[in-house]
């Protein structure tokens, strides 16, 4: 789904979204996550390798990979003020600290509660540079007619 001009959105059901390895998209069963907590984002491992889990509401989800940044829209009546509203908050520097993970290469963003094969018909594909990240997470809310919760990924020292 495209909201805006230029941003790809996707869509679940459930509220949850794993960023899995495109390379164990297949293995994926959909249940490797039962454990995750159900409203943040988690890490679980598949075929050896990191996968994200971004949980919480089913909100629409989409990735800026100029700040890697996963944004999903709690209320707005689109997306144009998203952005800026993330540069914003990248450049205030005010982001709650999660874990660090290993990533990199290609993933695709889908549905966690969904098979990899069913899963990967509506996904959206992600290549990161390889590397150990931190993972980051806030709410903006560029106006009061606009939210989204933001969850990033930061080179980790």
């Amino acid at each position: 789904m495209r909201l805006g001009p230029r941003t790809d959105w996707l869509n679940t059901d459930f509220g949850r979204y794993v960023l899995c390895p495109a390379s164990q998209v297949g293995s994926w069963q959909g249940t490797e996550a039962d454990e995750v907590d159900m409203d943040a984002v988690g890490r679980v491992r598949i075929g050896g390798l990191d996968a994200l889990t971004l949980a919480g509401e089913p909100l629409q989800i989409c990735y800026l990979a100029d700040t890697m940044t996963f944004a999903r829209q709690v209320f707005a009546d689109d997306d144009e003020l998203l952005p800026g509203a993330v540069r914003q908050a990248v450049a205030d520097g005010e982001w709650d600290e999660g874990f660090t993970v290993r990533l990199g290469g290609r993933y695709l963003l889908m549905d966690l509660a969904l098979p990899g094969a069913t899963g990967a018909g509506e996904s959206l594909e992600i290549v990161l540079p390889y590397g150990l990240y931190q993972v980051l997470f806030t709410t903006v809310t560029p106006t009061e007619d606009a939210q989204f919760r933001l969850d990033r990924l930061r080179a980790a020292s």
